[in-house]
């Protein structure tokens, strides 16, 4: 059961625990559009499973966020966290709440145009996406694809006063708007990302608009030129059924 990738929502009961726990995260997996994948394990069937987790919990039935360890590194977070529970059954708010809370934002919070043009500079080694949204707090989506891309650089502008010349500056024609800007100074228009707002199209367009700077290798003349072109240096070969270079692991 997966938040997104590599972070894991793991749900875990014991025996009619965990049968009971079902229908919610049925319920919850349908609302959440994508961003997550969710399901229930009986952890008695499964013993190995909460050491392979890092869950160490003598008691450990309820809803478990498992962070990725390039995350827990970073931030210095432990590797799982539990949902606190309650006296009452759980709903999909809670586990909504919940996930608001413990997924961090990987990216900039950008206040104003001045903000806007450090955030770019800064990045401008690295793809850009930004965010403007009318929303006060970063959506869980975007905090998701903020940790999954880890080699796109995330900023969210709040469509306000300071931030407004942001908006009109690149025509947005209303919020949320996502705009792309590739590596390099701003020294051309972003490209706006006019797809569904969905973890599936916004990871299908960064996929795609991500620069791949290596070889395509179609057959057994190109594997050839691939190994004897700069023959001394190591080469690292990605073999892989999907025709677009995939952007994350």
């Amino acid at each position: 059961m997966y938040v997104l990738a590599p972070t894991k929502l793991v749900v875990g009961g014991i025996g009619e625990s965990c049968v009971l726990l079902t229908p919610t995260f049925a319920r919850f997996a349908k609302s959440i559009g994508g961003i997550v994948k969710v399901g229930a394990v009986d952890l008695t069937a499964e013993p190995t499973l909460l050491a392979r987790l890092g869950i160490r919990d003598p008691n450990p039935a309820g809803v478990w966020l498992i962070r990725p360890t390039s995350l827990v590194e970073r931030n210095r977070l432990s590797s799982a966290v539990r949902l606190p529970p309650r006296d009452r059954p759980t709903t999909e708010q809670d586990i909504l709440d919940f996930l608001e809370k413990e997924i961090p934002y990987a990216g900039s919070a950008v206040r104003s145009e001045e903000a806007f043009r450090a955030w770019s500079q800064e990045h401008q080694s690295h793809p850009r996406l930004l965010l403007v949204t009318n929303k006060p707090r970063v959506p869980l989506l975007y905090k998701a694809l903020s940790v999954a891309f880890d080699q796109v650089r995330f900023g969210a502008a709040r469509h306000t006063r300071e931030t407004d010349p942001i908006y009109r500056k690149f025509r947005l024609q209303g919020v949320p708007g996502l705009l792309w800007f590739p590596p390099g100074p701003l020294t051309r228009a972003p490209e706006l990302y006019d797809g569904e707002f969905t973890r599936k199209g916004i990871a299908d367009f960064l996929t795609n608009a991500v620069p791949f700077h290596g070889r395509f290798v179609q057959d057994r003349a190109s594997l050839d030129r691939f190994l004897i072109r700069n023959a001394e240096r190591p080469k690292v070969l990605l073999v892989t059924p999907i025709r677009a270079t995939p952007l994350t692991p």
